[in-house]
C-alpha cells in the first residue's frame, strides 16, 4: 500500500482492502476524519525512501 502513493494510501485506509488471505485491511473512513487520515499519510510520508510516489496530491 505505502509504494503505491498517498493517493492509493487515502483510498485504502478510507474503504479498507481485502487481500484474498486471512488478514484484512479495515475501512477507517467511518471512524477517522480526511483530516487525520492526510495527517498520518503526511508523517509516513517523511519516513518515505526518496523516489516514493507521495508527491502526488490524493483527490478529494
Amino acid at each position: 500500500m505505502f509504494n503505491k502513493g498517498l493517493k492509493k494510501f487515502v483510498e485504502t485506509v478510507k474503504a479498507g482492502r481485502e487481500t484474498g488471505r486471512a488478514m484484512k485491511m479495515p475501512a477507517w473512513g467511518g471512524v477517522l476524519t480526511d483530516e487525520t487520515i492526510y495527517q498520518i499519510g503526511a508523517y509516513l510520508e517523511t519516513l518515505a525512501k526518496n523516489g516514493a510516489n507521495w508527491g502526488k496530491p490524493a483527490d478529494h
